[in-house]
């Protein structure tokens, strides 16, 4: 079983390198790289968005207009008020949460898909990162939409952290988690650069601490209908699928895996609260 999680390792870092894009380089050390129709400044150091993380984004955005549809609506996109995004009232904001944003590719690509009503936060540990991130959002056009919280994403429960984000939690949270054992390491590596890819022996930790946080927070980080999107491993076998998957499962989460790309793998996995939670929730505020 340890070889074999070892191998599915070493397939998973060989395919992080296979989609890492080739960035342009900058005048003060930063990179410029291309992500779904927009330009990112990456900062030194820092890791740049994957053209795999597309499909991450792209399921986020749905999960998040689906979470903030009427549940009662059933129209079609040509029938709905103008200005909804999915279905969602043309009043009601859509929000999103990246967790471990980095230079905010990812949560500011899901803010220019969804358009207008979309608000997002960003997170991450790193200050430095936060920096590009605004940077990125300024350049796009979205800096009046996106908060920026530097905090630990195992620490989402803490009341430091919860009281700086939105009560009424998310439609959508998204994360490309580091999921690299540390068995794997190729050379000499930075701080950030470990903080991003690594995530102990087994490569899990980040899932487990996620899982486990979203768990305690109070209130739920997730809206009712709220989905959380985790981005996978390349080339991760069915067996190492359903060992992260079962990790939610453990903490009383519902985790399903999202179709495959267009490349035949499953690149993500949608986890939605579990049936009691969704309940207590609702019953908390008055939808009976």
């Amino acid at each position: 079983m340890r070889r074999e999680n070892l191998h599915a390792e070493r397939r998973a870092a060989a395919a992080w390198g296979e989609h890492t894009p080739s960035p342009d380089g900058g005048t003060g050390g930063e990179t410029r790289v291309a992500f779904m129709n927009a330009s990112f400044l990456v900062g030194p150091g820092e890791l740049a968005p994957r053209m795999s993380s597309a499909s991450l984004v792209h399921e986020a955005v749905s999960a998040a207009a689906a979470a903030a549809a009427p549940p009662s609506s059933t129209g079609s996109a040509a029938e709905e008020p103008a200005g909804a995004v999915g279905g969602a009232s043309p009043q009601a904001p859509v929000r999103v949460l990246d967790l471990g944003c980095g230079c905010g590719a990812l949560v500011v690509s899901a803010l220019l898909c969804l358009g207008p009503r979309a608000v997002g936060v960003g997170l991450d540990i790193e200050a430095s990162a936060l920096a590009w991130a605004r940077r990125n959002a300024d350049d796009l056009g979205v800096s009046d939409r996106l908060e920026l919280v530097c905090a630990d994403f195992g620490q989402l429960h803490t009341r430091r952290v919860r009281e700086e984000l939105p009560e009424e939690g998310f439609n959508a949270i998204l994360c490309n988690p580091p999921y690299l054992g540390d068995r794997v390491k190729r050379g000499r590596t930075t701080g950030e650069e470990d903080r991003a890819l690594y995530a102990g022996a087994d490569g899990l930790r980040a899932y487990e601490s996620i899982a486990r946080s979203l768990a305690l927070a109070r209130p739920p980080l997730l809206s009712p209908r709220g989905i959380l999107v985790m981005q996978l491993p390349g080339a991760c076998g069915e067996r190492r699928r359903a060992r992260i998957a079962s990790i939610f499962t453990e903490q009383g989460f519902t985790p399903r895996m999202a179709d495959p790309c267009e490349r035949g793998i499953v690149r993500c996995l949608l986890i939605s609260n579990g049936r009691r939670k969704v309940e207590a929730e609702a019953e908390r505020s008055g939808g009976g």
